[in-house]
């Protein structure tokens, strides 16, 4: 009898044994399954920045150096915020070496009484400041800018230089207004002629003078004119690519330049010690 019992117990046993080994496996699966259907796990933040700001880098590759001046300045709606290192073409060097290079031909021309290559009796320290500027529209293009700041080491003597990642010089703002002026080789207008001269040797362009037009700031970078008191104002305006246009007039009637086209205003602007130029794209209802 006993044999028995321990008999039935065995197959007992056995059957249990092999239901849970046929079915339990996969009573857990599904219940793993039903769990994290059920849901949702949100990428970490900074995996989806990198990859937007990657992916918005390689599609503004596409845009021309005239159109991400215009996101810049705002001419084009955009958002400022600091740059993300790891997104940087150039490293704070290569910014600062570009700026030099930048300032030094106006110099060279007369057009600008400072440069910052480094001697002994010419000695600057610099920090450097990298922004990135995205459309509003759909957030997929972006333009990047550096601002530089040179500091001469023995005086309060400070200059910003604001420039594309490229070296395109786009403003130049200091607290010497007196002595920049003084500074100057000849008018304002020819030492512009001669420098466009340089920056477009093989391309036609006309330089309207004192022109009588509205015109956008870099009023993100704080290079406006209500950051300077009782401003003179100078306001030139390059047109690059159109011969056709010889007047203000034409401008004025002009809806939207050509494709190949490019038209800037050329501020300068002082007042008590604050020296400002800038470079600034035209828009049409400027």
């Amino acid at each position: 009898m006993k044999f028995v019992r321990y008999k039935k117990l065995l197959i007992a046993g056995f059957v249990i044994i092999t239901f849970l080994g046929i079915f339990l496996p996969g009573i857990l699966l599904h219940t793993t399954f039903s769990a994290k259907l059920d849901s949702v796990n949100t990428i970490s933040p900074d995996l989806y920045t990198t990859s937007n700001s990657a992916i918005s880098r390689n599609a503004s590759q596409k845009l021309s150096e005239y159109d991400r001046i215009k996101m810049i300045s705002n001419v084009w709606a955009s958002t400022m915020t600091e740059a993300d290192p790891a997104q940087l073409n150039i490293s704070e060097v290569e910014a600062v070496d570009l700026a030099r290079a930048a300032v030094g031909k106006l110099n060279d021309l007369g057009a600008y009484p400072y440069r910052f290559d480094s001697s002994y009796d010419n000695w600057y320290s610099w920090e450097a400041h990298c922004y990135q500027f995205t459309e509003t529209s759909f957030n997929t293009y972006s333009a990047y800018c550096w601002k530089i700041t040179f500091y001469r080491y023995d005086t309060d003597e400070i200059h910003e230089i604001l420039l594309t990642e490229n070296g395109t010089l786009l403003a130049i703002k200091n607290n010497q207004s007196q002595d920049t002026i003084t500074g100057l080789s000849s008018s304002w207008h020819i030492l512009m002629e001669n420098y466009f001269n340089e920056l477009y040797p093989d391309t036609p362009f006309t330089l309207l003078k004192n022109v009588d037009l509205s015109y956008p700031e870099y009023i993100n970078m704080e290079y406006d004119t209500g950051s300077i008191s009782s401003p003179s104002i100078l306001h030139d305006l390059l047109i690059v690519n159109d011969t056709g246009i010889t007047t203000e007039d034409d401008i004025k009637k002009l809806k939207q330049p050509s494709k190949d086209m490019e038209i800037y205003h050329v501020i300068r602007i002082s007042g008590g010690t604050d020296f400002l130029m800038f470079i600034i794209p035209w828009e049409n209802g400027d």
